[in-house]
């Protein structure tokens, strides 16, 4: 396991983001991790890993939570766990609109195995945890990145979250 700096909690949004100094891989212990058009970002500030299985039911609302980012040059990385519901064909048409989106299909390797796929992928240096069923805040990006910058000593940012039914 990884030694971790503390968290920073912020009620601004919901989740946390990684510094990568160097790559690392996500344990199972842990729940981590202005553009305006659908052109792909040349160097994303910010790599949103976000794992699915069968959420099509929610897949929609989440890719429009992180559409609404704002000030932070993000790309999403939704990686399909083996998915049987559509959630793929989803995801792929969202891909097709909007470039900073890029659906990983590495089979049946559950969440870890997802995450560490997606952490593979990732261009940027700063890695955002996401679920297909969790709404992200429109500023959560932005503040969780200045943060990260503003305290180099930071490794990881978190913040509360607000549940809903």
């Amino acid at each position: 396991m990884t030694q971790m700096a503390p968290a920073v909690t912020n009620a601004a949004g919901w989740g946390a983001i990684h510094r990568l100094s160097t790559r690392v891989r996500i344990c199972d212990i842990c729940d981590i991790c202005g553009y305006t058009s659908g052109a792909a970002v040349s160097q994303p500030e910010i790599s949103i890993v976000m794992p699915f299985r069968d959420a099509a039911a929610t897949l929609p609302t989440a890719l429009a939570s992180i559409g609404r980012q704002r000030g932070a040059a993000f790309e999403l990385l939704a990686v399909d766990d083996g998915s049987a519901d559509g959630s793929a064909a989803i995801v792929a048409a969202r891909a097709r609109a909007d470039g900073r989106v890029r659906l990983l299909s590495p089979g049946r390797v559950g969440l870890v195995g997802a995450l560490n796929a997606g952490v593979a992928a990732a261009r940027a240096p700063l890695i955002a945890r996401m679920d297909a069923d969790d709404l992200m805040h429109p500023d959560r990006l932005r503040l969780q990145r200045d943060a990260l910058l503003a305290r180099p000593e930071l490794a990881l940012v978190a913040s509360r979250v607000a549940l809903f039914p």
